[in-house]
């Protein structure tokens, strides 16, 4: 999977065809990644949604990505948010 519009866009642009869980790898990686990386996946088999439900995504049939956000001076609580208005 290539995506050289995205990549050049996110700081730091990962793409793997199947992961367990885009959140998690990148939570895991956070440490050691600048604000705007970005890990996208073309299968995802135990990811998880909001109020803890399950989130598969067969391989072709979707894309996910998680991106990782540092805003300077907002608490990461204040982003609750940030995942319905991305989904439009």
């Amino acid at each position: 999977m290539e995506f050289p519009l995205a990549a050049a866009q996110a700081t730091q642009f990962e793409a793997v065809e199947s992961t367990g869980s885009t959140n998690t790898d990148l939570i895991a990686k956070a440490a050691g990644l600048p604000s705007f990386s970005v890990l996208a996946a073309g299968e995802q088999v135990s990811g998880r949604g909001r109020s803890g439900r399950s989130w598969e995504a067969p391989a072709e049939t979707s894309m996910i990505a998680s991106v990782l956000l540092r805003p300077a001076g907002i608490a990461p609580t204040q982003f609750s948010w940030l995942p319905l208005i991305a989904g439009l």
